[in-house]
């Protein structure tokens, strides 16, 4: 996944051309869609991040050529186009939809260098990020030299998308307006856009059971494959009965926010919990009814 090597498809130009594609009907020529997202006008000599962005969302999957079109159309790929109701709320909609394409493990056959990075970031301790882009490149590039972990990212820009695009996607927080600084691996919001889908209804379900569901729905995170790789190839050890350093984080803010419950037994047996932290076990968690509901 390349939309962080290049500095045009930010979350919120991805977005806007998405928008556009669907006020057109889903479908637009391509001879005309880049004048379209940024008229000629308006362009400076060297701009090139229209095609840069068209680029993007064709990578991530959300666009694609229409088959048999003549002159060839660019439209929104079958599946992805959202219903009525969610394309009244797009700007919520579209982060759960592009995290899905995002943070595959592969893409075109090869693995997902951005969902790496992402990884990479998730197994930091909570506050443990390193300050500044030199430090950051520092410890990213101590895997260079793994076949696959070449992950490009010995570049400033580059760094500065990866952590637009982190954030735009729920994983990662920024408690400092310095670009690179105050980044804290967090996934609260990750968590929360996707609670339905982890706990679909208000019964308990076993810690070891949502892991394996968390991992399924987004590999950077635990339970998933690219987190497993991504902790092998820093030679991040990490006990399996233990929950990251970021989802415990996480769950414990969607507590305070009365979105969800945990269950603790001190004296559960093993295999049956997962550690929030080093002591506290953890055997199950539930997602609370709505205030209100009946």
């Amino acid at each position: 996944m390349n939309i962080y090597t290049t500095m045009g498809p930010t979350p919120s130009r991805v977005l806007g051309l998405f928008r556009l594609l669907l006020v057109r009907g889903g479908e637009v020529p391509e001879s005309e869609l880049a004048d379209l997202f940024h008229p000629v006008p308006l362009r400076g000599k060297d701009t090139k991040y229209p095609e840069e962005v068209l680029a993007a969302a064709s990578e991530l999957g959300l666009t694609e050529r229409a088959p048999g079109s003549e002159p060839p159309s660019v439209r929104v790929t079958e599946g992805i186009m959202p219903d009525e109701r969610d394309l009244q709320r797009l700007d919520e909609t579209f982060p759960r939809t592009v995290a899905r394409l995002a943070l595959r493990s592969e893409t075109g056959g090869e693995p997902n260098r951005f969902a790496r990075l992402c990884a990479w970031f998730l197994a930091q301790p909570v506050g443990g990020i390193p300050v500044g882009h030199g430090a950051l490149k520092t410890e990213i590039l101590k895997a260079k030299s793994r076949p696959g972990w070449n992950l490009s990212i010995d570049n400033d820009n580059r760094l500065d998308m990866v952590v637009y695009w982190a954030k735009y996607l729920g994983l990662v927080a920024q408690l400092r307006d310095v670009k690179c600084e105050g980044l804290v691996g967090d996934p609260t919001d990750f968590l929360r856009r996707h609670l339905s889908d982890l706990l679909p209804d208000t019964v308990v379900v076993p810690i070891r059971a949502f892991r394996e569901r968390l991992g399924l729905l987004c590999p950077v995170l635990d339970g998933g494959s690219v987190r497993e790789e991504t902790l092998a190839a820093f030679d991040l050890g990490w006990s399996d009965d233990r929950l990251s350093d970021a989802i415990a984080f996480a769950l414990r803010r969607l507590v305070g926010e009365g979105l969800i419950r945990l269950e603790y037994f001190n004296d559960a047996r093993g295999g049956s919990f997962l550690r929030l932290g080093p002591e506290q076990k953890v055997t199950g968690l539930a997602r609370l009814a709505a205030k209100g509901a009946s």
